[in-house]
C-alpha cells in the first residue's frame, strides 16, 4: 500500500510541476518562502528514512535555500524539488524492498 502511495505522489508532483514549468518567471518571496520550507522538509524525511543524502541541496537551513531560490528562476527550483521528491520515492521504495 505505501509503495502506490509513493507512486501516486511521484505523479501527482510531475503533473504539479509540470503546470508550474509554463509559468516561467523570477522567483519572488512567497515561492521561495514555501520553497524553503518544502526543502527543509524534504531534507528531515530524508534524515527520518535514513537515505544519507548529501549536497547543497539536502539541507535544513531554510535561510538559505530560501536566499538561493531568490537567485534563480521558479523553474529552476522546481526542477530541484521534483529531484528531491523523486530521491525520496526511491530511497523509502528500495527500503521497502529489504524489509
Amino acid at each position: 500500500m505505501k509503495r502506490y502511495r509513493y507512486i501516486i505522489l511521484f505523479f501527482s508532483l510531475l503533473i504539479l510541476f509540470g503546470i508550474v514549468s509554463i509559468y516561467l518567471q523570477p522567483a519572488n518571496n512567497t515561492f521561495c518562502s514555501n520553497y524553503a520550507t518544502l526543502a527543509a522538509e524534504q531534507y528531515n524525511d530524508s534524515v527520518k528514512s535514513a537515505c544519507n543524502f548529501s549536497g547543497l541541496q539536502w539541507s535544513n537551513d531554510v535561510d538559505s535555500q530560501e536566499n538561493w531560490c531568490l537567485t534563480v528562476d521558479e523553474l529552476i527550483t522546481s526542477k530541484k524539488t521534483l529531484a528531491r521528491a523523486e530521491a525520496l520515492i526511491e530511497c523509502k521504495a528500495n527500503k521497502l524492498k529489504t524489509e
